[in-house]
């Protein structure tokens, strides 16, 4: 084993498959060597998919550098991509009037919805570059908190 090689992990498996059977069907040459080379270096990978320290074996056996590394960068990209799904999809609380929640309330039943979509539908598109922050009971609450806190510290 090369020093520097990167380990596969049980959580990493899915983006290894997929980028090296993506590689492996696209670039008759991505594995180097002659045909004969390559029809075992296929074949031995699908062997390799039994076990899960038998992706990593089989890597060590026909990828270069170069290849560990492209490997190695699709692994981080697919995690970058899983993260980027799970932080939009996350779910936020906040706090609204009767008369906010009610108006949100009708337009969603009215459109068979909900109160998040006729947020994202309604408020989505505007340009909010020009707004300036006003003063709001949050504000001004948020600000005498800090306030006393800084007070009661000295």
């Amino acid at each position: 084993m090369r020093v520097g090689r990167y380990i596969i992990r049980r959580q990493d498996r899915h983006a290894a498959i997929t980028f090296v059977e993506q590689k492996l069907n696209q670039e008759s040459q991505w594995i180097e060597g002659d045909k004969k080379q390559q029809l075992t270096a296929k074949q031995e990978y699908l062997d390799s998919l039994i076990d899960p320290e038998g992706m990593n074996a089989w890597c060590e056996k026909w990828l270069n550098d170069v290849q560990w590394e492209q490997l190695r960068q699709a692994i981080s990209d697919a995690r970058d991509m899983q993260e980027k799904i799970q932080q939009s999809q996350s779910l936020k609380t906040i706090s609204l009037s009767y008369q906010a929640w009610e108006i949100l309330a009708d337009l969603a039943q009215q459109n068979n919805t909900t109160l998040s979509n006729i947020i994202i539908t309604h408020l989505g598109n505007m340009n909010f570059a020009a707004c300036i922050q006003t003063e709001t009971d949050y504000n001004r609450n948020s600000l005498n908190q800090d306030s006393s806190t800084t007070n009661a510290r000295i």
